[in-house]
């Protein structure tokens, strides 16, 4: 067994709070390397989209959305959206 099928996350996908920015977007990056499509979930929803965009050209999945994260109501309402991106999850 190679150690990328050991650490494979191919079928899944990740939320990742916070993913427009640098290290949050680091991971998204990272996650995506390993397999997974990412939902980037980030206040600024330009950051968000341009962040999604590169795990794009990586070849993954991505959806960049615009939510507070700190608040719970727009969380919620958010949710059933990165919902949608996939059936499979990892946090």
């Amino acid at each position: 067994m190679e150690n990328s099928d050991l650490f494979s996350l191919a079928g899944l996908t990740a939320v990742v709070v916070g993913g427009g920015g640098v290290l949050a977007g680091a991971m998204a990056a990272g996650l995506a390397r390993a397999g997974a499509d990412i939902a980037i979930v980030d206040v600024n929803l330009e950051n968000a989209e341009a962040r999604a965009k590169s795990i794009v050209e990586l070849g993954r999945q991505a959806i960049g959305i615009r939510c507070d994260a700190t608040a719970r109501p727009i969380w919620r309402s958010r949710w059933p959206r990165c919902c949608r991106a996939s059936g499979a999850w990892i946090f």
